[in-house]
């Protein structure tokens, strides 16, 4: 799917006034974002009469604001005018205050007259030349992995968007109100990773929840990224967005992973697959009739070499290649997106099977959730793309005494 985005000047109209400029930046931004766009960007220029977006982080913190879901952010910043210490700082304020929603992209050219040029970097002797150690210095500033805080190095104190880690792997968790689950998988994602002996990070995407989610994240060392979509492939996305890692291996909340998954994704991606996913166990006890049918969806579903959201690994490259999560599905976006890798390369289902909970079957009668499953094979793509008919996904329901 194509992504449309928007890049703003900020453009003064003749007989009209800077604020009159901002105005109408925020409202086309909200309209962008009424129209399906997926970013918007402000671009840096300075001392042009016309043009009022040049305190482009300022302008980026009202835009983002004043929307909900649309990407916001620079396009770009000119790196040979500021220190690099002031931008991670800029940037790194507007993605905690807009956690997964905020983008830098940066620029080499020194730009403006001579003048406006001198006044910029004053003292910094910055020109394009120092670009690549300019940049070099940005990274340094951004935060640490989860576990290497653990282990006391230091970090900034605004986690700017983070530069990527060639030989880390991102876990990523999409959360809404998994206190009851989610102990059990952080932990199951440490020890795979640490028996695998492979630097990672944890990524917890906190999606509106209530409960303590949050907190437990936090004291298992994770990343949290607070949004409020309640759309499961938008809060996958958020996710990747904020990641460091080259490889991301997105995790349900009630999902346990062992080291054979590490290292078997690993070794896949390392042999030129594009990506990859596992077999499902049910963990707990579970009904006749529902392991019955999973046999039987499995045959033919992972036949198709198609992955489960429930455990999904990809190269950042190849994952950005294709777009992501399709944000259009509210549910099956895991196997569009298995779809969409295969045109990236081979995609890999690992025979070890993972343990996912059976609580949507417990909790739900055997003619709801075949109705909702049969509602799908028959409904097609349309069937996924609105949330009402999804409760299967979406009710909220959660198991308060966890298997």
């Amino acid at each position: 799917m194509l992504r449309s985005s928007v890049l703003d000047l900020s453009p003064i109209i003749e007989g009209g006034s800077a604020a009159q400029a901002f105005r109408n930046t925020v409202d086309l931004a909200q309209h962008a974002e009424q129209w399906g766009y997926h970013r918007y960007w402000l671009a840096e220029h300075h001392n042009l009469p016309g043009i009022a977006s040049a305190a482009t982080a300022v302008v980026i913190g009202q835009v983002a604001g004043a929307t909900e879901r649309i990407r916001v952010g620079a396009g770009g910043i000119m790196l040979p005018n500021h220190a690099p210490l002031v931008i991670a700082e800029q940037f790194g304020t507007l993605e905690a205050l807009f956690p997964g929603r905020i983008d830098l992209g940066l620029g080499r050219a020194p730009g403006s007259d001579q003048a406006t040029a001198r006044a910029l970097r004053r003292n910094l002797g910055s020109n394009g030349d120092s670009f690549p150690e300019d940049l070099a210095e940005l990274q340094s500033y951004f935060h640490a992995p989860a576990h290497a805080r653990r282990r006391g190095k230091v970090r900034m104190t605004f986690p700017a968007s983070a530069p990527r880690c060639a030989a880390m792997l991102s876990f990523i968790v999409p959360a809404y109100n998994e206190e009851h689950e989610l102990p059990a998988t952080l932990r199951a994602i440490q020890e795979a990773a640490e028996v695998a002996q492979q630097d990672y990070e944890i990524i917890v995407v906190n999606d509106a929840s209530t409960d303590a989610t949050e907190e437990i994240a936090r004291s298992f060392g994770a990343h949290v990224v607070a949004v409020q979509l309640r759309q499961i492939a938008a809060v996958r996305n958020a996710g990747a967005r904020a990641a460091q890692g080259q490889v991301l291996c997105f995790v349900d909340a009630d999902t346990r992973i062992s080291a054979v998954h590490v290292t078997g994704a690993v070794q896949a991606l390392k042999s030129g697959f594009a990506g990859g996913s596992a077999r499902v166990a049910l963990e707990g006890a579970v009904p006749f009739w529902a392991r019955l049918f999973l046999g039987a969806f499995s045959a033919v579903y992972f036949t198709m070499k198609l992955g489960v959201g429930a455990f999904l690994f990809a190269q950042r490259e190849a994952f950005e290649a294709v777009g992501g999560f399709d944000e259009q599905y509210f549910a099956g976006e895991e196997a569009y997106l298995s779809m969409a890798l295969k045109t990236q390369g081979r995609f890999k289902i690992l025979r070890e099977p993972i343990m996912t909970s059976g609580r949507k079957i417990r909790m739900h009668p055997a003619n709801f959730v075949l109705g909702q499953s049969f509602f799908i094979f028959f409904g097609g793509p349309n069937s996924l793309r609105n949330r009402k008919r999804l409760d299967l996904w979406y009710d909220g329901k959660r198991e308060r005494n966890p298997v």
